[in-house]
């Protein structure tokens, strides 16, 4: 459905290349995330997809169209890839009502009055908008807002649809809402979906993969259980959370998380082995629903603990500790 070969990019007087090598492909219906900070390289990316950038070097196929290939000095323009773009602002038309603004992109060569008619009241009942067509976007919430800017997005039907920090605007409350929304009616199409975000939830969200971006590279590319379990650089680790050296640390050279280390029951206390230790509480962090135990053991080595359970902590009391999982970094 969707590949990508071997995209560079490199803007002129930057030393540096902002898109770096960067390869993957998606299957139709799949959903993508481009997960990074500021500056990583991510809408450089989604911006070369869409046509509005045009790459240095490689190649873009799309529905098995190629769309640019440098060498064959092939560049499909912006508005002849059938890619629909979503973008933060939702770039609403003020003046517009909203069956206006969701008919906006609809070519006239394809639909007649009656077909757009029609196909505007399909995206609102798809967007759980139905009878909003006469309003205006100030009269719109901001979640309003957001699922009549993806209904105008879908409506072509694009090949490929791509989404720039679709929540960034959105309180914490609404986001988590929105997020659900947005997945339904993706997986209810079956669009094919890149998302450009900086917001792990987001990314976990809407995503079947997570590509981790950094310095213009693809770090990691994978589930995000797997990027989670087995991340292979520490950046990639530090995303899913807090990550601790074990104490096998010179030989094996392993991580655990706080919450994949567990507590020993006083009555089902084991004999010590590489993976049990010994620790003194030094620490006690009560977040309502969990502990967070920080301790040390005679070694002087810190370990950080994550626990749901009820039993009463003390500083100064001493835990056996059992690592149950590891993983080992590059």
């Amino acid at each position: 459905m969707v590949k990508l070969k071997n995209i560079y990019k490199k803007f002129p007087l930057m030393e540096s290349y902002a898109v770096d090598n960067v390869s993957f492909s998606l299957k139709k219906g799949e959903t993508l995330a481009l997960l990074g900070e500021s500056g990583s390289g991510k809408t450089t990316l989604l911006r070369i997809i869409a046509g509005l950038e045009k790459a240095s070097n490689g190649s873009i196929t799309l529905q098995d169209k190629l769309v640019f290939d440098d060498k064959e000095s092939i560049f499909v323009q912006p508005e002849k890839r059938n890619v629909g773009l979503f973008f933060q602002h939702y770039a609403l038309f003020p003046h517009l009502s909203v069956a206006q603004n969701i008919g906006y992109g609809l070519d006239s060569k394809i639909y007649n009055k009656s077909q757009k008619k029609e196909k505007i009241i399909e995206m609102l009942s798809l967007v759980e908008l139905s009878n909003y067509e006469k309003r205006f976007p100030h009269e719109l919430s901001g979640g309003q807002q957001q699922r009549i800017a993806l209904a105008r997005a879908l409506a072509p039907k694009p090949k490929l649809l791509l989404l720039d920090e679709p929540f960034s605007n959105l309180d914490e409350q609404l986001k988590g809402e929105m997020r659900q929304q947005i997945k339904t009616i993706l997986e209810k199409t079956q669009t094919t979906t890149i998302l450009v975000t900086h917001d792990l939830q987001d990314a976990l969200s809407l995503a079947n993969r997570l590509a981790v971006m950094r310095n213009g590279k693809i770090e990691q590319l994978d589930s995000s259980q797997k990027l989670y379990q087995y991340p292979v650089t520490e950046y990639v680790a530090t995303l899913f959370g807090e990550i601790q050296k074990t104490s096998n640390w010179d030989k094996k050279k392993e991580y655990t998380r706080p919450e994949w280390i567990e507590i020993i029951d006083e009555k089902d206390k084991i004999k010590n082995n590489s993976e049990t230790e010994i620790i003194k509480i030094e620490k006690i962090d009560f977040y309502g629903n969990s502990y967070k135990l920080i301790g040390k053991n005679n070694k002087n080595q810190t370990f950080k603990i994550h626990t749901t359970t009820y039993q009463k902590f003390r500083e100064g009391d001493e835990l056996q500790i059992e690592i149950k999982k590891t993983f080992s970094l590059n």
